[in-house]
């Protein structure tokens, strides 16, 4: 039986690894992050995103670190030898609960950003079927499939936040959001909360980071990434708080509010463009999680086809986008007290206990077979060649010894 191109050993270049690293944070800080930056922090709010991604650099470090110890290995490989079998099991068991919880939570938000501007009497199970099996579909064809269409979504993603803002420029006041730190430093570190939590998704590369060609090119790839999405939340930060000022913490999605005021023509307006550009950043990162959760769930089984998996957890992401929440307030309150706090036991401090473990007992990855291989053929090359070369030598010396004696 011919496998599914979701399990097999698939490589991504560094670029695509840049494009997945963009959607997993600002998939859904596009549009809903100056909300929450402004409930805490009013018109300071922009200022909380670069405290966040130092955390996103912090968890990615980790995940640099991990990776060189343990080289062309996944977290799925390497936790057995770090941890021990009952311990790994637990923490697989825990990363595929977090991923299918937060891919859950990013479903209901798209589904109640549709409900907000387009379809208010729809259900979300209805809005969100269609987002799921295309994600489950992605996520099937495997992470390489998932990469190779950031390379068409994440370019437009960014030239259309840029736009956005370029254009709204003309309207702006930027003594809207003068002075700075206006209430104190305090608010500007707990809003930082937050987009520290958006940031740290960035920790679901531990399962497929040592799939992206390139040891330099990938954690280049990866850091760039972070950095661009930190460009594009301040920028959108920005725009929403020189337009709306302390009021940007009572928009329920301000960068899509920014975008009603850019039209084209003078008569039409770009938001719905807005909507479906973010929509299709979603599926990645949702197609992403999805991903990494089946691999974690699958190798926890000691499955070998992992593909029966797919599908009802695809389910079971549907089903706890619609159950987990009644409405948009519950979401919201969720996001802004518990997943701070839940997003830092899972983004950094159980990652940073497998490697301070790793580190205690020494252990090390070692190098796969194929590589060993390519090594004992370069050893045995060389060998051989090291021995023509003294055999040939102990040729001509003998050679040249029996002219020598013949020589009267």
């Amino acid at each position: 039986m011919m496998a599914s191109p979701l399990w097999q050993d698939n490589r991504i270049t560094p670029l695509e690894l840049a494009g997945i690293v963009i959607s997993l944070i600002f998939a859904t800080g596009a549009v809903t992050l100056p909300m929450f930056t402004g409930l805490v922090a009013q018109h300071d709010g922009w200022l909380a995103a670069p405290i966040g991604a130092i955390f996103g650099a912090l968890i990615l470090a980790v995940v640099v670190y991990l990776d060189r110890r343990f080289p062309g290995q996944s977290l799925t490989e390497y936790c057995q030898a770090v941890v021990g079998p009952w311990l790994a099991r637990v923490v697989l068991l825990l990363y595929a609960i977090y991923f299918q919880h937060t891919a859950a939570l990013v479903v209901r938000e798209s589904t109640d950003f549709l409900r907000a501007g387009f379809y208010p009497v729809a259900s979300p199970l209805v809005l969100g079927t269609p987002l799921v099996l295309l994600t489950t579909y992605m996520s099937w064809q495997g992470i390489e499939i998932i990469g190779r269409t950031t390379i068409i979504v994440v370019p437009v993603q960014i030239l259309f936040t840029l736009s956005v803002a370029a254009a709204a420029a003309a309207q702006i006041q930027p003594e809207l959001i003068l002075p700075l730190f206006e209430r104190g430093v305090v608010p500007v570190l707990r809003a930082s909360l937050i987009p520290a939590a958006w940031f740290g998704e960035v920790i679901a590369l531990l399962f497929f980071f040592s799939h992206v060609r390139g040891a330099r090119e990938r954690v280049a790839a990866a850091f760039a990434g972070t950095g661009i999405v930190l460009v594009l939340i301040v920028i959108g930060g920005l725009s929403a708080g020189m337009l709306f000022g302390d009021q940007v913490g009572r928009l329920a999605y301000p960068f899509s509010s920014v975008a009603r005021f850019v039209t084209i023509g003078g008569f039409l307006r770009i938001d719905p463009l807005a909507m479906a550009v973010w929509l299709f950043l979603t599926v990645i990162k949702v197609a992403t999680l999805q991903h990494v959760s089946v691999m974690a769930l699958a190798h926890l089984l000691n499955l070998r086809d992992k593909r029966p998996l797919a599908l009802p957890l695809a389910g079971l992401v549907l089903l706890m986008s619609d159950g987990l929440f009644s409405n948009k307030q519950e979401v919201d309150a969720w996001l802004l007290t518990g997943w701070p706090v839940y997003s830092f036991c899972m983004q950094l401090l159980l990652p940073a206990g497998i490697a301070l473990i790793a580190a205690v007992r020494s252990v090390k990855g070692k190098p796969r077979a194929g590589q060993a291989q390519g090594s004992d053929k370069r050893q045995g090359g060389d060998k051989v060649q090291g021995g023509g070369k003294m055999q040939g030598g102990d040729r001509l010396q003998r050679d040249g010894k029996m002219q020598g004696d013949d020589k009267p």
